[in-house]
This record gives structure tokens, C-alpha cells and sequence, in this order.
């Protein structure tokens, strides 16, 4: 399984969702409800850290499974 992915744009790696994002993502999402909620129908269930880290923990089972995979977004430092 692969846990990172290199893209195009030097500093920005794709990664899997790790259970140490839950905290960070649960903010990012609850800050931004009401543009993002177009999009992702089940951000008003979103009401804990804990969901999160719940949904996290099924991304990751189907991941070891090979059925799906999340990634998130990492900015790097590039090299000057």
C-alpha cells in the first residue's frame, strides 16, 4: 500500500489520513461548515474530534483492505 504519493508540484505530497489528523481536520471542517457543505452531505453529522477520528479509523481498514483510499493534502518546504 502506498502511504504517500508524489505529485507535479514539488512541495505538496498526497498522504493517507493518519489517526493523529483527526484533531486538525475536525477544526479545519468545523471553522468552514457552511461553504464545504455543498459538497460533503455528512459535514452537519461531523459534530466531534471523535467523529473524526471514527471516520479516519474506517478509512484506514479499507485502505489495508485495497478497497479505498484518503488522502490528504501535505505542503512541504521546498528547497531553494
Amino acid at each position: 500500500m502506498t502511504t504517500e504519493l508524489k505529485t507535479e508540484v514539488p512541495s505538496l505530497v498526497l498522504r493517507l489520513l493518519k489517526e493523529e489528523d483527526a484533531e486538525e481536520l475536525f477544526l479545519r471542517n468545523d471553522q468552514n461548515r457552511e461553504h464545504p457543505r455543498q459538497w460533503m452531505p455528512w459535514l452537519d453529522a461531523t459534530k466531534s474530534a471523535s467523529d473524526t477520528l471514527n471516520f479516519i479509523r474506517r478509512c484506514l481498514e479499507c485502505a489495508a483492505a485495497g478497497t479505498q483510499f484518503n488522502y490528504t493534502e501535505i505542503k512541504t518546504a521546498t528547497e531553494s
